[in-house]
């Protein structure tokens, strides 16, 4: 029997429903209803959730965006005293403290940290500090880097960090004598969720 083509005019206003659609057939399934997902939400026009015109929203893109932000240094860590580190690229000019301002509130999560093995008779203890362009202030202890190591790395930080304070990244010698540490490239980089 030859197909036969009924006019729309002829089919009753919501005579069509969910169920009279193919959700079956490879090549020829249709949508019939969205449904919101983790980090989704979704508006619709239809009467039903997920139905009519539907304008689906990513909240949080399938998972919490992470910035990563890297501090460096080549200078000595001088013996009871903290080195700031530089925010940015790896340079050996100056030794200006660059704070980094976040555009918006974070969570810092992790931290890595690494160096040369030059120094290797020495522990390091890394720490957050805020208020970087006047007198820097204590935030958290973030890790301990044991003498000998060329690498270090810690997941299982939470500290809040607004978008109002500005922040930087202190090294403190806690091992090898009482003299200032030799000259040490030394790269932190944080892991940082948005809030």
């Amino acid at each position: 029997m030859p197909r036969t083509q009924i006019p729309s005019e002829q089919i009753d206003d919501q005579g069509v429903t969910r169920v009279d659609l193919n959700t079956d057939t490879a090549g020829s399934a249709v949508i019939t209803k969205i449904v919101a997902g983790t980090n989704i939400t979704i508006t619709e026009t239809g009467v039903d959730t997920g139905t009519g015109d539907v304008t689906v929203n990513a909240s949080g893109g399938g998972g919490t965006p992470k910035v990563k932000l890297q501090y460096y240094s080549n200078q000595r860590v001088p013996d009871n005293s903290v080195r700031f580190l530089r925010h940015g690229a790896n340079t050996n000019i100056g030794h200006d403290v660059v704070p980094i301002v976040l555009e918006a509130a974070h969570t810092l999560v992790g931290i890595a940290m690494a160096t040369n093995k030059d120094d290797g008779n020495t522990d390091y203890e890394v720490a957050l500090y805020r208020n970087m362009r006047n007198t820097p202030i204590w935030v958290a202890d973030l890790l301990t880097y044991p003498e000998g190591s060329e690498y270090s790395t810690w997941d299982g930080l939470s500290i809040a960090m607004t978008n109002t304070i500005e922040y930087g990244i202190g090294i403190r010698k806690t091992a090898c004598g009482n003299n200032d540490s030799a000259f040490n490239k030394i790269i932190v980089i944080l892991s940082l969720e948005t809030s």
